[in-house]
């Protein structure tokens, strides 16, 4: 799923929403302004689709 998305996108989602890490952190790892992390987090059917799958995964359900 994240392959279609530019490099800087993926970068950000998966360090946000798969390591975890603070929006703060990213954008001061990738110098981005916290405005530009805002518009790679806008919500998207990508983005909600990886929260759930995220969020089925915590949960122990199983994604269909």
């Amino acid at each position: 799923m994240l392959r279609g998305l530019p490099k800087r996108d993926r970068e950000v989602l998966t360090r946000f929403y798969l390591q975890e890490q603070s929006a703060e952190g990213v954008c001061r790892d990738l110098k981005r302004k916290p405005s530009s992390m805002r518009s790679s987090l806008a919500p998207r059917p990508l983005w909600r689709e990886l929260g759930r799958r995220r969020f089925l995964q915590r949960s122990g359900f199983r994604s269909q």
